[in-house]
């Protein structure tokens, strides 16, 4: 399903449109000019080619483009919460709100899900998505601040011995663009989307590729 979406995709409006276009949103918003640099040193324009010329590759060079354009943006807000255990109490800190931001989101046509987990002992799982979405404060982006959406909730309270997991099953901006958007379009990261697991403030992110 991705290469017939990459052969449509192509034959509607060429590959050097679709650089075109997501460079032009790197250079208006990207923070990861180390990244940039090293895509386009191993592109089919570089010195040091990471893909060769069939058309599984060309499918994994676009899926490069997109991931590294497109990847959700995920920053957590924490608090401080005292535990009591007989005479000792301690502090902790835990995520209370989540911020995320999807590069090249369009207010009219964008493909997003969210699932939110508190993961628990021997990975028991409780879904806390609904929570979250009750405080939910959206903001699209202006070009000039980088162009996209960017989402703000608050996290559910996790027991002393919870984390929280984040999924983001996030469609490639390119396919709306070209309006070739379908099941089969790709998603950032992956079939399954980004994975972001979140101990206290530190946020550790995983792709499905």
């Amino acid at each position: 399903r991705a290469t017939s979406w990459f052969m449509r995709t192509t034959s509607l409006v060429g590959w050097g449109v679709l650089l075109i276009e997501g460079l032009y949103l790197a250079w208006r918003h990207f923070t990861h000019r180390t990244e940039m640099q090293r895509f386009l040193e191993q592109c089919c324009w570089g010195n040091n080619r990471r893909w060769a010329d069939t058309e599984e590759d060309q499918v994994k060079e676009l899926h490069a483009l997109i991931n590294m354009l497109f990847k959700p943006q995920l920053k957590v807000q924490t608090r401080l919460v005292s535990h009591t255990r007989g005479n000792h109490s301690s502090l902790r800190s835990e995520p209370s709100k989540l911020s995320l931001v999807l590069p090249g989101a369009d207010p009219e046509a964008t493909r997003l899900g969210i699932v939110l987990v508190a993961v628990g002992p021997n990975q028991s799982i409780r879904n806390i998505t609904s929570s979250w979405e009750d405080d939910l404060e959206c903001q699209w982006l202006p070009i000039e601040e980088g162009m996209g959406l960017k989402i703000l909730g608050k996290v559910a309270t996790l027991s002393e011995t919870e984390h929280l997991e984040v999924r983001v099953l996030y469609h490639s901006p390119l396919a709306l663009m070209t309006g070739a958007a379908t099941e089969g379009s790709p998603i950032v990261g992956g079939n399954m989307g980004m994975r972001y697991l979140i101990k206290g403030g530190k946020i550790t992110v995983h792709g499905s590729e």
